[in-house]
């Protein structure tokens, strides 16, 4: 009787710590189904007459992917890519139309936008010959001929006979290019505080189409670089609830002079010492460990990047300090958990860092959890 006591009690003990297991592993990429859900507007327009596919953007193919969601921006402005275009229901034979005309701004298929006069801003960007044995033709347009415009750019294709007509065209082609060349700005008040394995840096947004963050940090911090955090002489530390300290100061006087609020960095090419990790999406927070760091101490600051690829300047910088502690996830190692601290299962699709993180912060509530239950059965029972 006493055998089969016991080996229920541990049958039970078991179960709960793998029901704890699993759930952590699933609910996050149950969650992030949820979310992940959406939409994908076509990248082809018939408006005119005349359709137009943006077939490319350099070596990017655009064939089934919207452009709405991620608009052109600074990177491909620099990098003077190619947009490759394909026009088709065009009419052939010896007296279809010789050329097409490529012209940006607004309603330039019409007398009224090609006059010259007033507010117009129809502008000609670059002609083609046509074959006028096909019915549709492939075009590049140099993106510098439209980086010079800081929102989304209409584009208009005009089949034509003679160059230059300010006669109303008919049929027509039309793109609305999104363009978005213009930095976010950097987010405010950054803080940091005290941890070992979760030290927490937490910021202010500043704009609202954010994709990502990075978090820039120089493991070598000095003494005598004053640093801001949006006026105020010094801010509060914020720590995680891993055993780190909170003692209300951030000491304003660590700093970087490879880093320096408010100016541009390259962050696919920081200057040698500099280390960084992203937090996917629009977020007020992230994490850096020890691990991270490694150093003592490091002064930290945060580039916002847009759903363009532009990147913000140079946050505040504030400063964080390793330091030892004996948090949640100690606590679960000590009472004989072994499993590491990531999520061990398959999960259907891939997970971005932030949400593997949260798969493990779970995992280690669950198997914690296991174990208070186990241990108040043991004092019922002794």
């Amino acid at each position: 009787m006493d055998q089969r006591l016991h080996n229920g009690r541990a049958m039970r003990r078991t179960l709960w710590f793998w029901v704890g297991l699993v759930g952590s592993c699933w609910l996050p990429a149950f969650a992030l189904a949820q979310s992940s859900t959406e939409t994908t507007p076509t990248a082809t327009s018939t408006s005119g007459g005349i359709g137009v596919q943006l077939k490319s953007v350099g070596d990017e193919s655009y064939t089934s992917q919207a452009l709405r969601g991620t608009p052109l921006g600074k990177t491909q402005c620099d990098l003077k890519v190619n947009l490759v275009f394909v026009l088709t229901n065009l009419a052939v034979g010896s007296r279809s139309p010789k050329y097409i005309e490529i012209y940006k701004g607004t309603a330039c298929n019409t007398t009224e936008g090609k006059d010259g006069l007033g507010n117009d801003d129809c502008e000609r960007i670059k002609f083609i010959n046509r074959t006028q044995s096909s019915t549709y033709e492939m075009l590049d347009i140099p993106i510098e001929d439209v980086c010079n415009s800081e929102g989304d750019v209409t584009l208009w294709f005009l089949p034509v006979d003679t160059l230059g007509t300010n006669a109303n065209i008919t049929p027509y082609g039309m793109y609305d290019l999104p363009l978005d060349t213009i930095a976010p700005n950097p987010p405010a008040n950054v803080k940091g505080g005290d941890g070992e394995t979760q030290i927490r840096i937490t910021w202010e947004r500043t704009d609202s189409n954010i994709s990502r963050n990075w978090l820039i940090w120089d493991p070598k911090p000095v003494s005598g670089v004053i640093t801001t955090d949006g006026g105020s002489a010094g801010s509060a530390a914020v720590t995680d609830d891993d055993g780190g300290t909170d003692d209300g100061i951030v000491d304003t006087s660590c700093g970087s002079p490879l880093l320096t609020p408010g100016e541009a960095i390259d962050v696919d090419k920081l200057p040698k010492g500099l280390s960084r990790k992203q937090a996917v999406g629009n977020v007020e927070s992230a994490e850096l460990s020890g691990s991270d760091i490694n150093s003592p101490r490091a002064a930290v600051a945060v580039v916002s990047q847009d759903l363009a690829g532009n990147f913000s300047m140079l946050s505040n910088v504030t400063c964080v300090n390793v330091v030892d502690t004996s948090g949640f996830w100690d606590e679960y190692k000590v009472n004989g958990g072994d499993a590491d601290g990531g999520c061990a299962c398959s999960l259907p699709g891939s997970l971005t860092a932030g949400t593997r993180h949260s798969a493990g912060g779970l995992l280690a509530a669950f198997a914690l959890f296991g174990l208070v239950i186990v241990r108040m059965r043991r004092k019922r029972l002794s």
